[in-house]
């Protein structure tokens, strides 16, 4: 059985430390935030790999999570501060806004892909 505390870890250091992810309370959040649990049910073993992850399709055309270190960077260049407002347009299976409210957020997420 994967261990995804662990998993959740060596996330943070090895990717997201690794490529200039600096801001303490961003790692935190993404070492607090169950990756896996955002997932779709067949595919929570593959949550913590540094790849882009497919969480649905709609149109034909597959919808996917960025891969950690790729989101990370996108957070911490909004350099957002608790209380401040977001904006997630289509927020797959809610993994980004998750973290956005770890970290004090109030955020708004869409999703036009149904479930």
């Amino acid at each position: 059985m994967l261990d995804y505390a662990q998993a959740r870890r060596l996330m943070v250091d090895c990717q997201l430390r690794t490529f200039d992810v600096t801001d303490i309370a961003l790692l935190d959040a993404f070492d607090a935030v169950p990756r896996e649990r955002f997932m779709p049910a067949d595919r929570e073993a593959f949550a913590y790999i540094d790849q882009p992850q497919a969480v649905g399709a709609e149109d034909g055309e597959t919808r996917f999570m960025p891969a950690p270190m790729v989101l990370a960077r996108l957070i911490q260049a909004l350099a957002l501060k608790p209380g401040d407002r977001a904006l997630d347009v289509g927020t797959g299976l809610g993994y980004g806004a998750a973290v956005l409210r770890r970290l004090g957020v109030e955020v708004v997420a869409l999703e036009s892909l149904p479930g």
